[in-house]
């Protein structure tokens, strides 16, 4: 019983055997090329959604790089003119990134007034927002942290300072962006007051009640550089 089974169990794999070695003998020529077709059509669609999916990813990841990527952004403007009465030297400069700046203003003034010479320097901190890519706009307010002023009275010759100033500034730029340059334009608007105008006279402090009110509205040209991440 034993030995049968064993016959019949060897002559079952071995018939399989040949089943896989020659699939012709069994299942015919037209069913071997129609599982043929339908393997090679298998194949050809995996191929696809591989190169799909490959495509997809690469995407995906391109997205995922100019999401995730940091720009930083650094902004020079200069705004000089110079005539019979003004005589006005403005630069600012700032740095960005991820659209958020942080910077400074300088300006250096000197009027001709009908009774006296003005002459201020003043700093202000600034920060800034932009947005756009190409095209972009930057919205930007500043405070005057630093400022002093001397005034020349021409009737009597006496010099005057002030360090006491307040104010601000407002500013507006628009960009265009060339690569990693960009070509910038800017309203500026400020204003400051200063008073508390003082000399000292052997030793003695002199007061004047002049207060000078400043408002300037400059339009300044700039560059910028921008460096990705």
């Amino acid at each position: 019983m034993l030995s049968e089974m064993f016959k019949f169990s060897w002559l079952q794999a071995f018939l399989c055997f040949l089943l896989l070695l020659n699939p012709l003998l069994c299942i015919g020529k037209e069913s071997v090329e129609r599982n043929q077709g339908i393997a090679k059509e298998y194949y050809e669609r995996c191929k696809r959604l591989k190169k799909l999916s490959r495509s997809r990813f690469t995407k995906i990841e391109f997205c995922k790089h100019h999401i995730d990527r940091v720009s930083y952004k650094a902004r020079y403007y200069v705004f000089e003119n110079q005539d019979d009465k003004t005589d006005v030297n403005f630069l600012r400069y700032s740095a960005f990134r991820k659209g958020i700046g942080l910077g400074k203003s300088v300006l250096i003034q000197k009027d001709n007034l009908e009774d006296a010479e003005v002459t201020i320097n003043q700093v202000t901190n600034d920060v800034y927002y932009s947005f756009g890519d190409t095209f972009n706009i930057t919205l930007g307010y500043g405070t005057i942290v630093s400022g002093n002023s001397e005034l020349l009275t021409l009737s009597d010759n006496k010099k005057y300072t002030s360090n006491s100033v307040t104010g601000n500034l407002i500013a507006v730029a628009l960009g265009l962006k060339i690569m990693n340059v960009e070509l910038l334009i800017s309203k500026n608007i400020i204003n400051a007051i200063y008073s508390k105008y003082s000399r000292t006279l052997m030793g003695v402090p002199e007061y004047t009640d002049r207060v000078i009110q400043l408002k300037q509205d400059l339009n300044t040209i700039g560059i910028g550089f921008i460096y990705d991440f």
